[in-house]
């Protein structure tokens, strides 16, 4: 079966020394643009003209905790690193891998970092499956379903209102935002409705939440998001709103692929959930 969503992780090792700023997910989604437009460049302005949603999320570079000095990263010869990339699409993997295979090198700002492997191994943050698995797993298996979801924010995450951005997760706006990538990029006619407000607040409440706020300085701007856990419980498990609760979870499951809020192409809404 084919699995669109995908979550990998590349290896690099430095070819150069020197310091990265802690706030990099532009940086490397400026690079692995660079490699996109070597390879495919019709694809590239595909991509960055995108609207509303590109198939595609990047981190920043994970990076051993101790090289971090002084709000840098210390890049030295002898240490690893790596960036995460999903996946939403087939056609996305397809062109991602081929890219990421067929050069040998990636330039993250002032630095060359030779990629040494794609990782698919067991790991936090790598996986894959699709959206007909993800669609049957939860709302066709009526015997399927969670009294909690765990989110954990890996990286800081924002929503929008207007010019604002809210420093505290809102139940409909992840629910919604994870609704409408899903209706975006899904291709087997499986089309998740909207829920109001209401239902999803009677039906799931937040019953747990360890968040620190963050700001992100990307140079010519700064982004505040939030990190740490935040948990929902199941508030009401009626007939009626068992189909919500299962929605629920499809989507926070789908959540680890997506990304959650503003900015995941460039660091952000990073995310991974229990059950």
């Amino acid at each position: 079966m084919l699995n669109d969503l995908n979550a990998l992780l590349v290896i690099l090792s430095p070819i150069e020394e020197g310091t990265l700023p802690v706030t990099n997910g532009h940086l490397v989604h400026g690079a692995f643009f660079s490699l996109i437009r070597a390879s495919h460049p019709d694809i590239a302005d595909k991509w960055h003209n995108n609207d509303p949603y590109r198939p595609f999320t990047l981190s920043g570079i994970i990076f051993p905790s101790h090289l971090c000095q002084n709000r840098k990263i210390l890049i030295n010869k002898n240490s690893e690193y790596s960036f995460r990339i999903t996946c939403l699409t087939e056609e996305a993997i397809n062109i991602v891998q081929a890219a990421l295979t067929s050069s040998s090198i990636l330039r993250i700002q002032n630095i060359k970092f030779k990629i040494t492997g794609l990782s698919t191994k067991t790991h936090k943050l790598t996986g894959k499956t699709n959206y007909d698995f993800l669609y049957h797993k939860w709302l066709k298996n009526n015997s399927r379903q969670s009294k909690k979801i765990k989110f954990n924010f890996h990286s800081p995450t924002a929503f929008k209102a207007g010019n604002i951005n809210m420093v505290l997760p809102d139940i409909k706006r992840i629910f919604d935002s994870l609704t409408w990538r899903w209706n975006f990029f899904q291709t087997s006619g499986n089309m998740l409705p909207e829920v109001t407000a209401s239902d999803w607040h009677d039906t799931w409440i937040i019953s747990h939440f360890n968040l620190q706020s963050r700001i992100l300085d990307f140079g010519n701007h700064k982004q505040l998001g939030f990190k740490g856990l935040f948990t929902l419980s199941l508030k009401d498990n009626s007939e009626d709103a068992k189909h919500i609760a299962r929605l629920g979870c499809l989507l926070a499951d789908y959540a680890f692929y997506a990304g959650i809020g503003y900015g995941t192409t460039k660091g952000m809404g990073m995310v991974y959930v229990e059950f």
